[in-house]
């Protein structure tokens, strides 16, 4: 029996944005003693809060790119802006979700890097090993993704570095996928 529905990744939290004001406030208390000015430090500790916040953007797919898989489609937190993934690090209780049919699916595929084994059932693409620079500025989740190609050109990739040793629900997943899709889900390898 399959299972109704398979999650990946872990859901964005308050963690991000506490680690940012308890970081702030240190940075700011730390320039308050050296100068003791509280304007210089007030400033100082508000540049720092939006430096570490957009620091924290950087990772923040790699880290809380949660998704799910069921009957209905695909459900994922859709964090691709700058502007998306600052808001979801102040109000993580707001995120926007976004829905996947089905129905708007073109092709699947699972993206890993050399090294990652995936599961069997997966056939390889003709894309054996491509390079891919994007990895690099963070374009792409990770080094184990999965691309969804829409109807419409868009392309999504959905993080699955968090289940690298979990094949079980990958498999779980993939068989889902193809059900669904009526897809083959290809195996893309790519170089680091």
């Amino acid at each position: 029996m399959m299972a109704l529905k398979v999650s990946f990744g872990k859901r964005i939290n308050y963690i991000p944005l506490l680690i940012c004001l308890a970081s702030s406030i240190i940075i700011g208390y730390a320039i308050f003693l050296m100068f003791n000015n509280v304007s210089i430090s007030l400033l100082l500790g508000i540049l720092s809060l939006i430096v570490m916040i957009m620091i924290c953007t950087l990772n923040l797919t790699k880290t809380y790119g949660y998704w799910e898989i069921s009957k209905q489609g695909i459900k994922y937190s859709d964090l691709v802006s700058t502007g998306q993934k600052v808001a979801a690090i102040l109000v993580p209780r707001k995120t926007k979700e976004s829905f996947i049919n089905y129905s708007k699916v073109m092709a699947v595929q699972l993206v890993a890097t050399t090294g990652i084994k995936a599961p069997s059932m997966v056939k390889e693409s003709g894309a054996l090993f491509a390079y891919s620079p994007d990895t690099v500025l963070d374009r792409f989740p990770s080094d184990y993704y999965l691309t969804v190609k829409l109807e419409n050109g868009h392309k999504i990739d959905l993080d699955l570095s968090s289940s690298v040793s979990n094949t079980t629900d990958i498999a779980k997943m993939i068989e889902m996928i193809e059900k669904e899709t009526h897809h083959d889900v290809e195996l893309v390898r790519q170089e680091n």
